[in-house]
């Protein structure tokens, strides 16, 4: 998943926990697709569904228009993802 902020620019690549073994297995795919990047850089978080996206919600990945994923605190509905946040 790409998350982006509110000019549409990608702030973040985000794969679902359940898609990879562990966060080495997101870098390997990372580095396997051309992506440059440390495994340090590499986080954990949580993200979740959302009909209508929270105004607060600086960057997410929208699926229509004010629906979609973005980051939130370890709670119910919530499900970890590996992040590699993009500098540009």
């Amino acid at each position: 998943m790409t998350f982006r902020d509110k000019q549409n620019n990608i702030k973040h690549l985000v794969g679902k926990e359940e898609y990879y073994s562990s966060k080495e297995g997101f870098y390997n795919y990372l580095v396997g697709n051309n992506i440059q990047c440390n495994l340090e850089q590499i986080e954990e978080k949580y993200i979740r569904y959302y009909p209508i996206l929270p105004k607060k919600a600086e960057e997410a990945y929208k699926i229509a228009e004010g629906e979609g994923y973005t980051f939130c605190k370890p709670t119910r509905g919530a499900f970890l993802v590996y992040v590699l946040k993009l500098d540009k």
